[in-house]
């Protein structure tokens, strides 16, 4: 006898497919979150929507540490090139 091919709904999938995050996740966004609405109150740049505030905050601290591996290398190339 053949068998059904199962049906598919929109129904959310189990619990087991989405486990929660882990609390050091939990604690790590919490940290970009605080740098994000520091440096956002500081310059007064408009606040992020809800949605969008994890993103935001990802990408200003990428950001930072851009500029201070920027910094870190111009003062390096200028130490090793500077007459002693």
């Amino acid at each position: 006898m053949l068998a059904h091919p199962p049906r598919f709904t929109l129904a959310a999938p189990p619990k087991i497919l989405n486990p929660p995050p882990a609390a050091n996740h939990l604690i790590r966004m919490r940290l970009l979150r605080y740098i994000a609405a520091a440096f956002i109150n500081f310059f007064s740049i408009t606040q992020p929507a809800p949605q969008a505030l994890d993103r935001a905050a990802i990408y200003i601290a990428v950001m930072l540490l851009a500029v201070a591996c920027f910094v870190v290398l111009m003062g390096t190339i200028a130490f090793r090139l500077l007459p002693r």
